[in-house]
């Protein structure tokens, strides 16, 4: 596959603010994970703190960030790798 540097060049400064965007959400929600673990965990009425951290991972919120997660890394690798394969 020949890749043309010009082209990719071009790419990544017509789409850095989308980049920035992606890369910017995805490391929010990565930290908001440990919040809103902390944030289960607190309320959970588990005796140990183990059992309290797997209330956390059940939680239906917990596992909506995850997905938001999934979504905003598939964004943000697609618009870094997108050069490559112009």
């Amino acid at each position: 596959m020949d890749i043309d540097p010009v082209r990719a060049v071009e790419y990544i400064m017509k789409h850095s603010a989308e980049f920035s965007r992606a890369k910017a959400e995805r490391v929010y929600i990565e930290n908001y994970l440990r919040s809103k673990k902390s944030l289960i965990m607190a309320k959970s009425s588990a005796k140990s703190v183990a059992a309290a951290e797997v209330d956390a991972y059940a939680d239906p919120e917990y596992i909506g960030l995850l997905e938001g997660l999934k979504e905003a890394v598939e964004a943000e690798e697609k618009l870094k790798w997108m050069p490559i394969l112009l």
